[in-house]
């Protein structure tokens, strides 16, 4: 079973980000690391559906629902834009 998350800079691709995925389901957790590839897209095997933590960069992006052969598309823009100006 995949999940695949997806990272757009802007409209872009983001590739070569770190992705680290922490799965939790009623059988237990793992955690996994990936990298993107040139399409944005970082692609894991999880064994169980369940809850999927999303860190990118050692930026949590939150908590989804996972299912076979789900995905998450996300921005990494829209984190950066909320972060305050120094």
């Amino acid at each position: 079973m995949a999940f695949i998350v997806r990272l757009l800079k802007g409209a872009a691709a983001a590739h070569g980000v770190k992705v680290h995925v922490g799965f939790t389901s009623a059988f237990g957790g793992m955690s996994l690391v990936e990298y993107t590839d040139w399409s944005g897209h970082a692609i894991f095997e999880s064994p169980e559906q369940g809850l999927a933590e999303i860190h990118v960069d050692g930026v949590s992006y939150g908590a989804y629902d996972y299912t076979e052969d789900g995905s998450v598309t996300l921005n990494l823009d829209s984190v950066e834009d909320d972060e305050p100006e120094e």
